[in-house]
């Protein structure tokens, strides 16, 4: 059984994530099935090197989706997600990352994707930390970064303050801490922007105003059906994230509620991304989709249902992939 599989102690595992990425995107790079979604923010000044050629853009992705499923399952296991060492967030990440990166690629997205779960992993080692001041900077400057690479994902300094405030007795150095390097991304930018005099181009996103292909792309049957089948597996799979079955330890029950602050936050860029800029990104909702599924596929002894919904997943997800290729052509 391939949950059983991800659900044992076998690092040699992780290689689903290259495999998985690299087998489908690369590919679909070389044949001109990939679409590139270039919505005019700042952090499409660092892929500008590849735009135009989509093999490129694919490599760049599989690298990207490649890091943030190995941190992703780093972050897993570390802070006591579950009670042993499992495999199923890299794998559960990399599916979900690459079907929906095949109808729109959204390289900055990517990115801001894996600087969240930097940052989160940074904010999640203030547990019963005597002195976090820089810990608490160095969680902002990650989520800032992230905020200035796609501007909808601002919404995670509310996560960080909520997580923070969950975690932890006021202090208001701290979160102090966390406004300023929050801030201290932003601030290089304006800089930067100055400097070299590029005050015409100092907008951090320009909405499309195309609602004909939005609308063509958030209520095609892909979109529907990827959206439709992360929020049933979502939905069916909290009650064991709260509820596992086992006792938890008070590190568990701190990780628990500290993530699910700062992945509700950011999951409200793929409506902002609507909103703000008139496009259609789903990437920030794989965030809390994963970690939440895993949580329940790695306690599968204790339900009947989580193996089957597993497999009806994998298969959707397989699916969706075929279907994309075929349009794509």
């Amino acid at each position: 059984m391939i949950l059983r599989q991800f659900v044992s102690n076998s690092p040699f595992l992780l290689v689903n994530a290259p495999l998985i990425a690299g087998g489908v995107l690369i590919p679909a790079g070389y044949a001109g099935r990939l679409h590139i979604q270039e919505l005019a923010v700042p952090g499409d000044a660092l892929f500008g090197w590849c735009t135009g050629q989509l093999p490129l853009c694919a490599v760049m992705a599989t690298v990207l989706i490649t890091a943030s499923a190995w941190l992703m399952n780093a972050i897993f296991n570390r802070y006591e997600f579950y009670s042993a060492a499992v495999f199923a967030p890299s794998l559960l990440c990399t599916t979900a990352l690459v079907a929906g990166s095949l109808p729109a690629l959204n390289l900055p997205a990517l990115l801001a994707f894996l600087l969240v779960l930097i940052s989160l992993h940074r904010l999640l080692g203030v547990h019963r930390q005597p002195v976090v001041l820089r810990t608490c900077f160095e969680s902002a400057f990650f989520a800032g970064l992230a905020a200035l690479t796609y501007p909808p994902a601002m919404g995670t300094l509310a996560g960080l303050v909520m997580a923070l405030a969950l975690a932890r007795s006021f202090n208001w150095r701290e979160f102090a801490m966390l406004v300023l390097g929050y801030s201290v991304p932003f601030v290089y930018w304006l800089v930067f922007k100055f400097w070299f005099r590029e005050t015409d181009r100092m907008y951090l996103f320009v909405k499309s105003h195309d609602r004909k292909a939005l609308a063509a792309q958030m209520f095609s049957a892909e979109s529907i059906w990827f959206m439709a089948s992360l929020l049933a597996v979502l939905l069916m799979a909290l009650p064991r994230y709260y509820f596992p079955g086992e006792r938890l330890t008070n590190r568990s029950h701190n990780t628990r509620r500290v993530f699910m602050a700062m992945a509700l936050t950011y999951a409200l860029a793929v409506p902002a991304s609507v909103v703000l800029q008139g496009a259609w990104s789903a990437s920030p909702a794989v965030l809390m989709f994963a970690v939440v599924a895993a949580a329940w596929f790695s306690n599968y002894r204790f339900s009947l249902l989580a193996p089957f919904v597993f497999y009806a997943w994998l298969g959707i997800m397989a699916w969706l992939t075929w279907r994309q290729w075929q349009v794509g052509g």
